[in-house]
């Protein structure tokens, strides 16, 4: 479902609904993951992550100083995951994935 039919879904319930987000131990924000017994499995996934997008010419690295006055310069946000084998459990792989804070985005200007 797209952002813009929810509010004609929740005009046809009787008794609308508000969805609680789930919690689940193995999504985790950097300072949760940097305290966790596998800290260093999350650092590697992390070195990973950027050597990936240095590989790839995902970015090009520039001096703060050289951002133009008035330019917002966005964070980037970490997103940490232990992924399980669904039979025992187990934690066979530690992700990271290095995001833009898209909250922090102006219509038009960096979208």
């Amino acid at each position: 479902m797209f952002h813009d039919q929810s509010e004609d879904l929740m005009d046809t319930l009787e008794n609308p609904i508000a969805f609680a987000a789930c919690t689940n131990p193995d999504i985790m924000y950097l300072h949760e993951a940097m305290k966790a017994p596998n800290k260093a499995e999350f650092e590697k996934a992390m070195a990973e992550e950027v050597a990936s997008h240095t590989d790839n010419n995902h970015w090009e690295l520039v001096s703060r100083n050289t951002v133009p006055k008035g330019v917002e310069v966005l964070p980037a946000v970490w997103a940490m995951r232990c992924k399980r084998r669904i039979a025992t459990q187990e934690v066979y792989k530690w992700k990271a994935r290095l995001n833009l804070h898209g909250g922090r985005q102006t219509h038009l200007v960096n979208y």
